[in-house]
């Protein structure tokens, strides 16, 4: 009758997108940082980009409203030098395994299916444009 039990609706598509992916409520934020920098540096990226041009990235992501795991963090942040030019040959070698390894995190339960999906659907457009 007032309106106290109802769910409030989200106020725009990124609370859409984080109750979507994480469910209501979503969790808190729970990434650690320096952790995530890490696993996407060195076990997604395998050190070809430069650790300090993964923590510029990774600060930007971490700071906004999404509450990312750690490994979601990593693999979100991760995903965006698969597509960039200046790195995409060097991890072109990589992408299969960086694959099964985010798929092996989520059946671990570490990442959120979408950041795979997203990540399956960049490399499938790198492999439909041979890049």
């Amino acid at each position: 009758m007032f309106g106290f039990f109802r769910n409030k609706k989200p106020a725009n598509s990124v609370n859409e997108f984080i109750l979507s992916v994480y469910g209501n409520p979503p969790p808190p934020k729970r990434a650690n940082l320096d952790e995530a920098i890490t696993v996407a540096a060195k076990e997604i990226l395998m050190g070809i980009v430069d650790r300090q041009e993964v923590r510029k990235l990774a600060e930007i992501q971490h700071s906004g409203p999404i509450p990312y795991s750690t490994h979601d963090l990593a693999l979100s942040v991760a995903t965006s030098f698969f597509d960039h030019p200046d790195y995409a040959e060097s991890l072109k070698d990589f992408r299969a395994l960086v694959l099964l390894q985010s798929i092996m995190w989520f059946q671990e339960g570490l990442v959120a299916p979408v950041w795979v999906e997203n990540f399956e659907k960049i490399l499938t457009k790198l492999d439909q444009t041979g890049s």
